[in-house]
């Protein structure tokens, strides 16, 4: 059904097959770094193998929360996971800036997407297409949310990052996930331009033959916090990556994104892009990796109304989808410095009140305090993330 889905994974597997001595091993030090992440900041489910686990499991949550980012690709629905169709009809289902990765869906999508959507009490997305998406196939208001990593300051970030530079010096971060050689002469010229080194995050989602030759550094020993401590400490960042924009944002830096798929069509994930510069009213940033590089950098770039708009997008979403999370976070005792200091009283974006439920072994919950805007008191919630965190075998997806 999703050939080019099959063959891109086939791909990959291929590549790194043939390349087992050289990607293999770099990968190898990369995924501990990520490992030792995972460990120092992740509380994880334990791990089901089925749906039928995964909804059984479900008698232990007062909630199962999905999000953000392409958890919603027309691949990701065909294979039924972040659907949240596994879900019983009386456990809180929640979208948090859930993506449909494209403008559209096939037509013969549609039905399931309406199914699923109509029993998700929670909507919020992440791009203006997907609002116009939900009320189209569901008939329902999704509100727009910031993705979850806007929601934390540049400095609210620092708490997982390394203090130090991780690289030394002034440099050009390259952070690609795709095959564009047009990017890395683009980041050459841009070397060339301003005698910056480039640092170069290589094959990160697949071996990619572009990536080998062009870099001064090619650090492999690089998790999560040390990918924030290398945006915050760049003099340029080059992406052709969502959230690589996002954080260049969020630090202010001077940076240039290219598009990864370059031609329109169901596999395109393009939108994201052009919801995000378009909410903020960021301009200039987008690329092809032909153009000049001075008249580049002399496109201006005003943080300051950027930043204002992020600030009103932030203080929207406090009001609505996030803060009922962050409040049932601090109740599980998370300190309040790990949310954001603009978290304040709010009220769920509520489509529709979950029905009322009894639960073996305990009381009913208070359907009362559900139907009014707020989780229903159970034990706790369950997040169904990109990361695979309280999934059952996940399907693939397109990250970045």
């Amino acid at each position: 059904m999703f050939t080019g889905t099959i063959l891109r994974i086939v791909g990959k597997k291929v590549r790194r097959s043939l390349h087992r001595e050289t990607f293999g091993k770099n990968l190898a030090v990369r995924s501990r770094k990520f490992l030792e992440f995972q460990k120092a900041h992740f509380r994880l489910s334990p791990v089901w193998h089925s749906r039928e686990e995964l909804t059984r499991a479900c008698a232990e949550y007062s909630s199962v929360l999905v999000g953000s980012d392409q958890l919603w690709l027309p691949s990701n629905i065909d294979a039924d996971y972040y659907t949240l169709t596994w879900v019983p009809d009386g456990v809180n289902k929640i979208a948090y800036a859930t993506s449909f990765g494209t403008n559209f869906l096939p037509d013969w999508l549609v039905p399931r997407a309406r199914a699923f959507l109509s029993r998700i009490q929670y909507l919020s997305v992440r791009e203006k297409s997907a609002v116009e998406m939900v009320r189209s196939y569901a008939g329902l208001d999704a509100r727009l949310v910031c993705d979850p990593t806007l929601l934390f300051t540049a400095e609210e970030w620092m708490c997982i990052q390394p203090p130090e530079p991780v690289v030394r010096g002034d440099y050009i971060l390259c952070y690609f996930l795709g095959n564009n050689t047009a990017d890395r002469r683009f980041a050459c010229r841009l070397r060339e331009k301003t005698g910056c080194k480039i640092v170069a995050l290589l094959h990160l989602d697949e071996y990619i033959r572009a990536d080998e030759g062009y870099a001064d550094e090619t650090p492999f020993d690089v998790g999560p916090g040390e990918l924030l401590n290398l945006i915050r400490n760049a003099r340029y960042i080059v992406t052709d990556s969502f959230h690589g924009s996002v954080f260049s944002i969020l630090n202010r830096k001077t940076f240039f994104t290219s598009r990864r798929i370059r031609k329109e069509g169901l596999l395109c994930t393009n939108n994201r892009l052009d919801s995000l510069f378009e909410t903020l009213g960021v301009t200039g940033r987008l690329i092809t990796g032909e153009e000049d590089v001075e008249e580049c950098l002399a496109r201006p770039l005003d943080y300051e109304p950027i930043h204002r708009n992020l600030a009103r997008l932030r203080e929207s979403t406090s009001g609505g989808a996030f803060t009922p999370i962050a409040e049932y976070v601090l109740k599980q005792g998370a300190p309040s410095s790990a949310l954001p200091s603009w978290t304040a009283s709010g009220t769920w974006p509520m489509s529709r009140p979950p029905p009322p439920v009894s639960w073996p072994g305990s009381a009913a919950p208070n359907t009362s305090r559900a139907r009014s805007g707020t989780p229903s008191p159970r034990p706790k919630s369950c997040w169904t993330r990109g990361s695979g965190s309280a999934s059952a075998a996940p399907p693939a997806r397109s990250g970045g």
